[in-house]
């Protein structure tokens, strides 16, 4: 299955659409920048900084892992990567900020952009015209799409802050979605993992699709980039492995509104650390882990590549003890799954109250988290000045579309269970 060219050429239009098109995407585009470059751009000086302590001698005396602080106060926020990070970012030691900031801008937008190509050849090997394909043509229609993906709440700060999620995101799918001939697939995902250590989750796809090699070399990549950090940085990975990566107050306020992973929102309902909290969070992971365990060799027999991925990112934001809203750049693809594979070939099987729900649960959830779970818990509490304090109204009602969206991942999985034999029956690969 081939997913990776945008096939058809742009028909003859009339000028003003592919002229308001560029119109559109190049005022977003130069936001965006802007924005990333001059006005945030937070996550990136910390790649930044991270990078000069080690490679240009910035806060002389202090180590990768304890530079922020200075005299006992923090002067900026805390380097929370493996030591391979460090060396994939050194050449930012030595650029601008700005410079560094715009080319991670750059780099989110062309995987905004590549999104857009995959889904919407995805929807045309399903057979589905996309809306706005006959006006714009499809070259258009790809820009409008990648632009307005760059508006969704999770790219905009992802974007705004600079962050490393877009190149997390392009290893992972070009992983996935390459031909695994002469390098087996893993290698890519391995270097993720190096990076971030989250991307390891996807290691699950591998071992549903029985892919041994694969898993094989995803574990001796990532053991490579652990190797790289002992033999080039061996004092900066000890910290790392021995004490940072357990360190909490590395990583921020677990209840804080923008964390949308199962531990997040359970605390955003009120819950507190104890044994409830940590039976109802394990009992909702394990749930959700057999679901998509269950749903991706299904999906892979069928050729539903782009909702295996979506789901496995899903389930790795879950998974963490803290994820961000702006990690959540997988988005988009959920989006495409539940649009293209979701409701027209499992839903559909389902009675109509199943299809109600699920539409409901699709809808509230998409739109809660495209617009953003902070967004959501300032309009709630307008009043504060600190989201650290929000009310338990607040963060409650902007846990509700991360809870929609788990729920409707559960509601899948049981779907395609309950009806696996009529799913069999009409097996069909793209």
């Amino acid at each position: 299955m081939n997913i990776l060219r945008l096939s058809a050429t742009l028909p003859a239009r009339h000028r003003i659409w592919p002229i308001l098109t560029a119109i559109f995407c190049l005022a977003v585009m130069q936001w965006h920048i802007r924005h990333s470059i001059f006005l945030n751009g937070q996550d990136f000086e910390v790649y930044r900084t991270g990078a000069g302590v080690v490679f240009g001698d910035l806060y002389p005396g202090k180590t990768l892992y304890n530079y922020y602080l200075q005299e006992g106060k923090p002067i900026a926020l805390p380097f929370t990567y493996p030591p391979f990070a460090v060396m994939v970012f050194a050449p930012f030691a030595f650029l601008p900020l700005g410079v560094g900031a715009g080319m991670m801008t750059l780099l989110a937008m062309s995987a905004a952009l590549w999104i857009s190509v995959l889904v919407l050849n995805y929807a045309r090997l399903r057979g589905v015209t996309v809306p706005g394909e006959a006006l714009l043509g499809s070259r258009s229609l790809v820009l409008v799409l990648a632009t307005c993906i760059t508006m969704f709440s999770p790219w905009d700060r992802s974007i705004g802050l600079a962050q490393i999620n877009a190149l997390i995101l392009l290893l992972v799918m070009a992983d996935l979605l390459r031909p695994a001939s002469r390098l087996p697939r893993g290698v890519l995902i391995g270097i993720a993992g190096g990076i971030k250590l989250t991307p390891l989750a996807f290691g699950l796809i591998l071992l549903m699709r029985r892919d041994i090699k694969g898993l094989l070399t995803l574990g001796a990549s990532f053991l490579a980039t652990v190797a790289a950090g002992f033999v080039f940085m061996p004092a900066a990975a000890r910290e790392f492995w021995f004490y940072a990566i357990s360190d909490p107050s590395r990583v921020g306020n677990i209840n804080y509104v923008d964390n949308i992973s199962t531990l997040g929102w359970l605390l955003h309902l009120g819950l507190t650390e104890g044994p409830l909290l940590t039976a109802l969070r394990g009992s909702i992971i394990v749930a959700l882990l057999a679901g998509v365990a269950y749903l991706i060799p299904v999906l892979h027999r069928r050729g539903m590549v782009l909702s295996q991925i979506a789901l496995n990112g899903f389930l790795m934001l879950a998974m963490s003890p803290i994820s961000w809203s702006h990690h959540n750049i997988w988005l988009p693809l959920l989006m495409a799954g539940l649009w293209l594979d979701a409701f027209p070939v499992f839903f559909a099987l389902a009675t109509k109250p199943v299809r109600w729900l699920a539409a409901g649960l699709a809808v509230l959830g998409c739109a809660g988290l495209i617009y953003g779970p902070m967004r959501i818990g300032i309009r709630m509490d307008p009043a504060t000045h600190n989201l650290d304090e929000l009310s338990h109204l607040a963060l409650s009602l902007s846990a509700l579309p991360i809870i929609c969206l788990s729920a409707l991942v559960l509601l899948w999985a049981l779907v395609a269970l309950r009806y696996r034999q009529q799913l069999a029956s009409t097996q069909t690969k793209i």
